[in-house]
């Protein structure tokens, strides 16, 4: 009966090569870890959430703001400025962020504000998957799950930014395609977030991975993640899936 569970279980999840997909934020009472404010009015005036360019304006605390972002193309790396509307109806500038990838993954986002106060926050990399090498094991091509679950700080972070940590998360860094549609299935996520100023975002983590019955050289994976606004898991904002089938 475990074997048949598993054989359908692979059935279900070969697709193609990479898919991210998305549905409709549900988010209800978010209220746990939101900070004061909720973000209003969100413009994106250049670009769209996930391009390495971007440039949006939003209301919060009755002042208005302005966000330019400049990324590399995968979100790791990359700088942000955010800028406040004066008495005189000018944007001065409010706080920068810096986003920075370590060789081995870490991400590194560092934010400064008018006043020099200085925040550094570090997300370790995804490791789960990176420590799964190519091996034959007992069960052949069948596949092997393993859960997890967490939170990350995005406290005052930039929307890009939100994309980074939650990539962080969700997945290993991939390159090409993979990469590229991850961060298309991020976005959504991360508008919400951030339109909901949520300060820590929490998850839950499905991981499944096998030696490919194509190439044993190889591991197939797929990677479901949950996200919530509260420690209990009540306040469920949206989903990412990463796959990678051989």
């Amino acid at each position: 009966m475990k074997k048949t569970v598993k054989k359908l279980l692979s059935l279900l999840l070969i697709f193609s090569f990479v898919i991210v997909v998305q549905i409709p934020v549900l988010a209800k009472n978010v209220t746990e870890s939101t900070a004061t404010g909720t973000r209003t009015n969100l413009v994106f005036q250049e670009g769209r959430p996930g391009d390495a360019h971007l440039v949006y304006t939003y209301d919060q605390d009755n002042k208005s703001f302005k966000v330019e972002e400049n990324f590399s193309d995968d979100l790791t790396n990359g700088n942000s400025t955010v800028y406040v509307k004066n008495s005189d109806g000018n944007y001065v500038v409010f706080s920068t962020q810096k986003v920075s990838t370590t060789s081995n993954g870490d991400l590194n986002i560092t934010i400064t504000d008018i006043k020099k106060s200085i925040e550094k926050h570090v997300i370790p990399a995804n490791t789960v998957s990176k420590k799964i090498a190519p091996k034959v094991t007992i069960d052949g091509d069948e596949w092997i799950t393993l859960y997890r679950s967490g939170s990350t700080n995005i406290k005052n972070f930039t929307i890009n930014a939100i994309i980074a940590a939650c990539g962080a998360i969700a997945t290993y860094y991939c390159s090409s395609a993979g990469g590229q549609a991850i961060i298309a299935g991020l976005t959504s996520l991360a508008t919400s977030l951030f339109n909901y100023n949520v300060t820590t975002a929490y998850y839950n983590t499905i991981y499944n991975w096998r030696n490919s019955p194509r190439n044993w050289l190889v591991i197939d994976e797929t990677e479901w993640t949950d996200w919530y606004s509260d420690s209990a898991h009540n306040n469920w904002i949206n989903y990412t899936y990463y796959e990678y089938i051989y």
